[in-house]
């Protein structure tokens, strides 16, 4: 009787100590939503780095699919921070292809702003260098109405090569530098140019915004490297 009341306590010194282990520990971590990814400025929600590596073989992969397939697999997939940021890159294009300029205008920015996804930053450029209008398709009128504004494409352009700059340094990888030289170099190099209308002074808004790309070089490593 007392070898089974002394069992009878190991075992429930054993369970608590399972049940206090979950209490610490927490239950494991599950899969992301779309509405998840979305809303994680400074990765609140501690989705761990993953490699530049996943985050290249997911761009291959969802350049080949259409906006169902790629929310299914956003919604079903443990994903790390460098997938994150390009899933919600094609999220936003896909949007946009769709006529859903705004929405996708928004995503694009969550994808540069939170996750400094360096592709997302070269399309935010090349709308704010021409304004929203070069998203017009057809007659159908946009719902997006955004003035051209030189200094925050100039922001984003020479952000998106700086932070792929550093991620060639830090890893070696070069796809995604090519992806930013192959799609952005042409606006990069315009910005270039001694004289650029409406008075753009590059060097003085190079002064205002040298500090906060500082800042934003400084997140990207924290985050990803």
């Amino acid at each position: 009787m007392a070898t089974l009341k002394i069992i009878g306590l190991s075992l429930l010194g054993i369970f608590t100590f399972f049940v206090l282990i979950g209490l610490v520990f927490g239950e494991p971590k599950k899969p992301g939503t779309v509405k998840d990814y979305v809303d994680n400025p400074n990765n609140k929600r501690g989705y761990h780095k993953g490699s530049i590596a996943q985050a290249v073989n997911l761009f291959n992969s969802y350049t080949k699919m259409d906006k169902p397939q790629i929310e299914a697999t956003m919604d079903s997939t443990d994903l790390s921070l460098h997938e994150i940021s390009y899933a919600l890159y094609f999220w936003a294009m896909r949007h946009i292809q769709e006529g859903k300029i705004k929405e996708g205008y928004e995503l694009l920015k969550v994808a540069a702003d939170d996750y400094l996804n360096p592709i997302a930053m070269v399309k935010l450029a090349r709308i704010n260098f021409h304004g929203s209008q070069a998203l017009q398709q057809g007659k159908t009128p946009i719902d997006l109405e955004l003035d051209k504004d030189l200094e925050t494409s100039y922001y984003y352009i020479t952000l998106a090569f700086e932070i792929t700059r550093v991620l060639n340094e830090k890893t070696g990888d070069k796809v995604m530098l090519n992806h930013v030289v192959n799609s952005g170099l042409a606006l990069y190099d315009t910005f270039g140019m001694n004289q650029l209308e409406e008075g753009f002074n590059r060097k003085e808004v190079s002064m205002k915004l040298n500090e906060t790309w500082t800042e934003k070089i400084d997140q990207f490593t924290d985050l990803y490297l």
